[in-house]
Order: C-alpha cells, then structure tokens, then sequence
C-alpha cells in the first residue's frame, strides 16, 4: 500500500497529494508518470508525476476530478492509502542547455511544467513560465514556479488574473520581444497544442509554428520545439 501524506485542494476539482512511493521518487525524472488505482480492483489511472523527493522517498500528484475514479482519487486524505502506484513510466523529458526557455501550461497541465522548470533551471536556462486557468482560482502552482523561474505570467480566459485569454497568446508575446533571442517552447495542456499550431512567432523567437522547419517533439502532452 501507499500511504498518503499530504492531501490538498489547488484549485476547484484540482487535488493535490503528496503519496508515499520511494523506489518511484529514486528514479523519478520531469517528464515521467505513474499508473494508480483507487481501490482493489479499480480502474487503471496514469498521472503525471509533479514532483519527488527522493530523500523522504514521497512523489506528488496532481488530478483533476473528471469522472469517478479520479473524484474518488480526491476524496482521498492524509493517512488514507493507494493499492497501486506503478511507475515511473514514459520517456524522461530531454534536459539541456538551450537558453531561454518557456514553458506554458494550462490547468493541470501546470503540474507537467514543474518538475521540467527546475531541472531546466539546474541546467542553466533562463526559464519563463506561462500558466493559466479559466478563471484566477484554476490558476496552479503559481508560487512555486515562481520560486524557481526567472519569470511567471498567469493567464485567465475570463480576465479575472494576469493576461486576458489564452496562454499561448502570452506566449506569443513573450517569444516575439525584441531582444528575446532563440527560444525554446514547450506547450502541456488539454487543449493547447492547436491553439499553439496557429501562434506565430517573429524576429528573436521561433515561436509556435509547428507546421514551419522547427523540430517538434511529442512527451506525454507536451511540444517542444527548438531555437534554430
């Protein structure tokens, strides 16, 4: 069994639990995830794995509650245990020096961004995040990007918080600033990619092209897409 630590609520049907898994957090890197079930018997759930500590041997996950196996996944409190945390699982993202570096995330895919912002940040990139929600309670993990990131610019479609409308509109505006140099993007979210697909991109930047020359790659919902 795998016990939990720390259960608590980020944003409305957005839980966030700190879950007991140490060979998982030993070898845990951004990009991987992990395969849980609720209860003997349940359904199979992949989530993304937000973060680790591989000295307290704990992991962090982040779900949305979309049906019944993920509302009853955020049901769950501290001391209560999941029968199942299989993993890590997936392809590591590709961590290396590109220098300016943004990351945009929507919703719970924010909780994609995280782990990839400190390790790019450990790697010596400056890296911006663009995070965003429907309204400014949906916006997540601002303030713990904000501890790692050169800068963070929250979005909301309502205009409620930050920038009015999509991410990847701010995105625009951040790899089109004149002086911005080369700069490497990764758009995560439900949602975002075909928003980013028709986002163009301008002098200094590559933008978000991805039918142009740029080298796109797919990890677990995100694009990268590299300076040239």
């Amino acid at each position: 069994m795998f016990r939990v630590l720390k259960s608590q609520w980020l944003a409305p049907k957005v839980r966030r639990l700190e879950v007991e898994a140490p060979r998982v957090a030993a070898r845990h890197r951004p990009g991987h995830f992990v395969i849980v079930r609720a209860y003997e018997g349940g359904e199979r759930v992949p989530l993304t794995i937000a973060d680790s500590d591989p000295r307290r041997g704990t992991i962090t996950l982040v779900i949305q509650a979309i049906g019944a196996t993920t509302e009853r996944l955020c049901s769950l409190q501290a001391g209560d245990s999941l029968p199942d945390v299989v993993g890590p699982l997936g392809k590591a993202t590709e961590i290396e020096h590109f220098g300016h570096v943004v990351l945009v995330g929507g919703g719970v895919g924010t909780a994609v961004i995280y782990p990839q912002a400190g390790a790019l940040k450990a790697k010596g990139n400056r890296v911006t995040a663009v995070i965003g929600g429907r309204a400014r309670e949906y916006v997540i993990l601002e303030q713990e990007l904000a501890a790692i990131c050169d800068a963070v610019y929250p979005c909301t479609d309502d205009g409620s918080y930050g920038y009015r409308g999509f991410v990847t509109g701010k995105l625009t505006d951040v790899t089109v600033t004149p002086g911005a140099g080369k700069t490497a993007s990764a758009v995560c979210g439900r949602g975002l990619h075909l928003h980013a697909e028709t986002a163009g991109g301008g002098a200094g930047g590559t933008g978000v092209d991805r039918a142009g020359s740029e080298t796109w790659r797919a990890q677990r919902g995100a694009f990268w897409q590299r300076p040239v």
